[in-house]
């Protein structure tokens, strides 16, 4: 009987953690989103889109200088269908 309970504490303990992970990975996607699109409207000059308001980017750009490169790479890479899936 106590063993009955011990593995049953095991599982509700293993659905929290898994449930906590979903929640963990769910967090950082949307967070990637919005990151992406932040720098998409303040910075999207520096990649060819036209369309961004310039005063608002240059008083920006001391805070986000270290994360251009990065999002500069990661905006203009070739995307396959393939890079959904394994996601």
């Amino acid at each position: 009987m106590i063993k009955k309970k011990i593995k049953f504490i095991d599982k509700i303990k293993h659905f929290f953690r898994g449930l906590g992970e979903s929640f963990s990975v769910e967090a950082k996607n949307v967070k990637k989103g919005y990151d992406t699109i932040f720098m998409f409207f303040f910075f999207g000059d520096t990649i060819g889109v036209p369309y961004t308001k310039t005063y608002f980017s240059m008083s920006m750009l001391p805070y986000l200088f270290k994360e251009i490169d990065s999002w500069k790479k990661k905006s203009l890479r070739e995307k396959d269908i393939t890079d959904r899936i394994a996601h």
